[in-house]
C-alpha cells in the first residue's frame, strides 16, 4: 500500500501559535490527516467530505459546504485559522469571509510558503483589513513557512477579488456546463476525460459492451463523465455521481439539467471520500481518479479510488479508468482487479479493470 501523504506541516504551526481564544477554521484539502482531537473545540466550515467527517468525530462544530458562512448567520469570533490556498480566487474568498466573522479586535492568523504565495497574501489582507496598523504578528519565517495574523479594527478596505468565487459559471473552456474555481480543472473539459468517453462510446457501438444498467461516476467533479455518459444513453438508467468535495457536487447538481426529467430523476448525488459510503455493486464505473492532495502528489489517492472499485464492481462489469502516464494504475489494481491498457494518447493511459 502506498503511505499516506505527509500531514501539511504548516497546521501544526498554526494551531501552536495562534492562542486559545474561541476559533473559526477553514479547512479546505489542506486539512486532511489532521487530528481534530489534538486541538480545543472550533468551529469548522470545510468543502471535504473527509475533512468534515473527522473533524466531526473529534468534537467539534462542523460545517460540510462551500465555504458559504452565511450559515453562522452573524456569529462573531475572536480567532480564526487559515492555511493559504491552492486557489487564488478562494483564498481571496476566506481571507474575505473570515475577516466578516472577527469580533473587534479578533485575529485572522495565516500560514503558507513562500511558493504558496503567503506573502502576497499577507499584503492583500493586510490592506484589505485596514492597513499596516491592523498588523499584530507580522509575518515571520518558521523554516520554510511563514506566519502572521492581522486584527479587526473595524475599518476594513475594499474586499479581495474572488472572481465572484461562490457562483458557478460556464468557463470558455467548457461551453455549455456549469462550473467555478474549486473545482479541479474547473476551467476545461479534461482532455482524458473526453478520451474515456469517445473510448466507452466506441465500444458501446461496437457491442464490446453491454449498455449499464447501474453507472458510477467516481469522483465526479463538476459531472462531466456521468452526466455525458447518461445523455447518450437511449433510456434513463440508474446512476450515482459521487464526489469528496461539496464544491464539485454543487457544479455536478446544476449540471444535470442537460438531461431529461427522467434521466435526472434517476442519479443520485452523494458526499463521499473515494465512494467510502457507497455498497451498492455497478455495473460500470467511470474515473479519472485525482493524484494531487493540496500542494503535494499523493499517489495513494489512486490506490484508493481502485479498491473502491474492487469493492463495488459487479461481476461482469467494467470500469474504465483514464490516468497519466506516470500513475501507477496496474500496480495499484495488481491483486485486486485485471487490469488492460486499452489506449495512450497524448499524455494519458486509459485503462479496462474487472473482476
Amino acid at each position: 500500500m502506498a503511505r499516506p501523504a505527509p500531514l501539511d506541516p504548516a497546521l501544526a504551526l498554526l494551531v501552536n501559535h495562534s492562542g486559545e481564544p474561541p476559533c473559526l477554521i477553514a479547512a479546505d484539502e489542506n486539512w486532511a490527516g489532521f487530528d481534530w482531537r489534538s486541538i480545543a473545540a472550533a468551529t469548522v466550515v470545510s468543502n471535504r467530505h473527509d475533512i468534515a467527517s473527522a473533524a466531526s468525530r473529534g468534537g467539534h462544530r462542523v460545517l460540510f459546504n462551500d465555504f458559504d458562512f452565511s450559515a453562522l448567520d452573524g456569529e462573531r469570533f475572536e480567532r480564526a485559522l487559515l492555511r493559504v490556498s491552492k486557489e487564488r480566487p478562494l483564498c481571496h474568498h476566506l481571507i474575505n469571509s473570515l475577516a466578516a466573522t472577527l469580533a473587534e479586535g479578533g485575529r485572522l492568523w495565516l500560514c503558507g510558503g513562500k511558493q504558496d504565495g503567503i506573502k502576497t497574501y499577507f499584503k492583500q489582507a493586510t490592506g484589505h483589513f485596514g492597513g499596516s496598523h491592523s498588523v499584530v504578528a507580522p509575518l515571520k519565517k518558521h523554516a520554510a513557512l511563514y506566519l502572521g495574523a492581522l486584527a479587526n479594527s473595524g475599518r476594513t478596505a475594499a474586499p479581495l477579488d474572488a472572481q465572484h468565487y461562490p457562483q458557478l459559471r460556464s468557463p470558455a473552456g467548457a461551453p455549455g456546463w456549469q462550473s467555478k474555481p474549486g473545482i479541479f480543472g474547473w476551467q476545461k473539459i479534461d482532455r482524458g476525460s473526453e478520451l474515456l468517453i469517445n473510448h466507452w462510446r466506441q465500444l458501446l457501438a461496437s457491442g464490446e459492451l453491454a449498455a449499464p444498467q447501474r453507472l458510477l461516476d467516481l469522483g465526479c467533479g463538476y459531472g462531466y463523465l456521468g452526466v455525458t455518459a447518461l445523455a447518450g444513453l437511449a433510456a434513463p438508467i440508474a446512476a450515482t455521481l459521487t464526489d469528496n468535495s461539496a464544491t464539485a457536487l454543487l457544479a455536478a447538481r446544476a449540471n444535470l439539467g442537460q438531461l431529461s426529467a427522467a434521466q435526472q430523476a434517476a442519479v443520485t448525488l452523494v458526499a463521499a471520500d473515494a465512494a467510502d459510503s457507497l455498497s451498492e455493486p455497478f455495473d460500470t464505473i467511470l474515473c479519472n481518479p485525482p493524484f494531487h492532495q493540496g500542494f503535494a502528489v499523493d499517489g495513494g489517492l489512486t490506490e484508493r479510488f481502485v479498491a473502491a472499485t474492487a469493492r463495488l464492481l459487479s461481476r461482469g462489469g467494467t470500469a474504465l479508468f483514464v490516468v497519466n502516464e506516470f500513475v501507477p494504475l496496474e500496480r495499484a489494481a495488481a491483486g485486486r482487479l485485471k487490469c488492460a491498457a486499452m489506449q495512450r494518447a497524448e499524455g494519458f493511459v486509459l485503462f479496462q479493470l474487472w473482476q
